[in-house]
């Protein structure tokens, strides 16, 4: 009797191990899609910053490890034992048929005059402070928020910060911080709106 129970429970272990998919290691393709056509950096770590490894050709074919929901990616890259990074915003999952229009033959990007105007008034609201801590608020508790070259939406995304992550801001401007962060000293741009004291 127990050797018929024993076959019972082996047939049924089977059965589910059949019924159940193997957990694989998923991948998948995206492209390189940048505004101004320029090449993509491929970092060492998830951060902006001198971790540059190489750099990926505007309409190169990635393969996509995983994203990490912070505004990275971790590319699969042959012959690297870990993995590489680039920022999500780049990719995109059809491949770009021409470079967009906005660039010039050179591949920089043309002047934007309402973009120059903007940056000018902000700037001349340039406000230094007593520095003091500002706590990062994005709109969804899992979002991020971005640091940016210039007081811009226009302008490159140099890091992201997830919500109550710290940074000092060392200026004012009209609708913008100029923050340093604490850990890595890097300095740039933050929307108030994204932000509490």
């Amino acid at each position: 009797m127990s050797k018929k129970i024993l076959t019972l429970v082996l047939a049924a272990v089977l059965m589910i191990g059949v019924s159940v998919p193997a957990v694989s290691h998923a991948w998948y393709t995206m492209y390189v899609y940048t505004e101004n056509g320029k090449s993509l950096n491929v970092r060492s770590e998830p951060r902006a910053g001198d971790n540059v490894l190489w750099t990926i050709p505007f309409g190169e074919r990635v393969d996509v490890d995983y994203n990490l929901g912070n505004g990275w990616t971790a590319l699969m890259a042959a012959g690297a034992y870990e993995s590489v990074y680039v920022q999500t915003r780049f990719l995109v999952s059809e491949k770009p048929t021409r470079k967009p229009s906005g660039t010039t033959p050179s591949g920089n990007p043309s002047t934007n005059a309402s973009t120059a105007k903007e940056l000018n008034k902000i700037f001349r609201s340039y406000k230094r402070v007593n520095p003091y801590r500002i706590t990062v608020r994005p709109v969804r508790a899992s979002g991020w928020v971005n640091l940016r070259f210039a007081p811009s939406k226009e302008t490159e995304v140099m890091a992201t910060y997830k919500a109550n992550e710290q940074v000092t801001v060392i200026a004012e401007l009209d609708g913008w911080y100029q923050v340093e962060d604490p850990n890595t000293g890097m300095v740039g741009y933050m929307s108030t709106q994204f932000v509490v004291k």
